[in-house]
């Protein structure tokens, strides 16, 4: 493993001992695993290395499932979470990444462990609640769906969601049209916080978006 280090720098979350405590005390593990992996993340280094797993002991016959189970997928979303976070620095600024994995997790654990993955690997928080409460993880959400659809307009339901949370308002665009819905946004002025749109063609979507913001001088969207 090459000792260069990128220019960018990675922050671990500062309460990243809390976070690993429970793998810290799991004997299947080895300690230096972890605090060599923490290292290597933390440094941000983006070359092909080779860490150990020592393992104690492990149920007969059927060991390598427990190991599949426990290790490939946390590992695999702590990764991806990563690269996520790492794209999503600017010019050396690091922007906050949510993990909302839940509804597409393999299960009610697997989007727990997979909202303490993530937050280790660089995630501000999770919308999981049931992890912000068992690890302490900083919990975050938007509106629903099911919010903009429960009123007769979307504008009256952007209207009373920036009511209820006038100072985090961040609205929900593509229960209808994503174009619309933007344009209703914007009309909420200069509170709004940020827009979410989870379906379509993301990055299409996204700059058509971007264009309808700019032209009502709301850059801080």
């Amino acid at each position: 493993m090459t000792n260069r280090k990128p220019s960018a720098k990675f922050i671990l979350n500062k309460n990243w001992e809390q976070i690993m405590k429970p793998t810290l005390q799991e004997p299947l593990y080895q300690q230096g695993l972890i605090v060599d992996l923490l290292g290597y993340f933390s440094n941000r280094y983006n070359h092909n290395a080779t860490f150990e797993v020592f393992v104690r002991e492990m149920p007969k016959n059927r060991s390598y499932l427990f190991l599949l189970s426990m290790i490939n997928f946390q590992t695999l979303i702590a990764s991806k979470a990563a690269r996520v976070v790492q794209a999503a620095t600017l010019n050396g600024r690091q922007r906050g990444v949510m993990e909302f994995g839940s509804r597409r997790a393999h299960g009610p654990e697997a989007s727990i462990l997979a909202a303490r993955a993530s937050y280790i690997a660089g995630c501000v928080g999770s919308s999981n609640v049931m992890a912000g409460m068992r690890f302490g993880i900083p919990v975050y959400g938007t509106a629903a769906h099911s919010w903009t659809m429960a009123f007769g307009k979307e504008l009256d339901a952007f209207r009373a969601y920036h009511k209820v949370f006038p100072q985090s308002t961040i609205l929900l665009i593509d229960t209808y049209d994503i174009e619309q819905g933007a344009r209703n946004a914007v009309k909420i002025g200069p509170a709004l916080k940020g827009v979410r749109i989870d379906s379509g063609d993301l990055l299409q979507e996204s700059r058509k978006v971007r264009k309808i913001l700019d032209a009502a001088d709301m850059q801080h969207v």
